[in-house]
């Protein structure tokens, strides 16, 4: 089986085509295993409820608790104004850190009852992270303030996870082996498809004697 695998011998038909499903599949298997699991964790609640229900409950609001504590707890905002910070000059020395287009986005963020910041989130490195909180300044003189604690381990996960299938964090050369991947994707139906097909042709030969047999049977009964 291993060797099957592994081994394609062109120009022997129908052989042919079966070592070629198999060693596109083989290939783009552990891309498919990655993406399709990576991409249910988008639609987790939906598609992979038992989880959930099992820890919190079926119920509305036990549901409801389950997504406040997802989204972390409630904060309460005030409107927000231009700061007194160049958020140019800010971009600019960042970039000085970090390398020119390093800078994903600005936040402004003024909590109730606190002075506003501002939340700066760094553009796709090659690590498995989608755009995590990298930087967070004084709105009001652009002193530089502590990051928040580190997100719980559980979401962590999550947003590797997210990384993973998206691919924002991947260099050029790994995002065209993702396009290579799904294209051994499309080869492993299109080669699936031949031998199906074949095969279908193959018992259709076989049965078509018997079928005109039972028509020209039928025809003299009828007659």
């Amino acid at each position: 089986m291993f060797s099957d695998f592994f081994t394609f011998r062109p120009g022997k038909g129908q052989r042919s085509w079966l070592d070629a499903h198999n060693v596109v599949s083989v290939l783009s298997l552990p891309f498919f295993l990655m993406i399709i699991y990576t991409g249910l964790v988008f639609f987790a609640v939906t598609y992979l409820p038992a989880a959930r229900d099992a820890l919190y409950g079926t119920s509305a609001a036990q549901r409801q608790e389950f997504a406040k504590e997802l989204r972390g707890p409630a904060r309460s905002d005030q409107p927000v104004t231009a700061p007194n910070v160049s958020l140019p000059a800010l971009a600019q020395r960042l970039e000085s850190e970090w390398g020119a287009g390093h800078v994903a986005s600005m936040q402004i963020i003024h909590p109730a009852g606190e002075s506003p910041y501002i939340d700066v989130r760094r553009a796709s490195t090659s690590t498995l992270s989608v755009h995590e909180l990298a930087a967070r300044f004084s709105a009001i003189d652009g002193e530089r303030l502590p990051l928040p604690e580190a997100a719980p381990a559980t979401m962590r996960v999550r947003s590797t996870l997210f990384a993973l299938h998206e691919g924002l964090f991947a260099d050029w050369w790994l995002r065209w082996l993702y396009v290579i991947s799904g294209l051994l994707g499309c080869a492993v139906i299109g080669t699936g498809l031949v031998l199906w097909t074949v095969k279908r042709g193959q018992q259709h030969q076989r049965l078509q004697p018997f079928a005109v047999q039972t028509v020209y049977r039928h025809s003299s009964h009828v007659s």
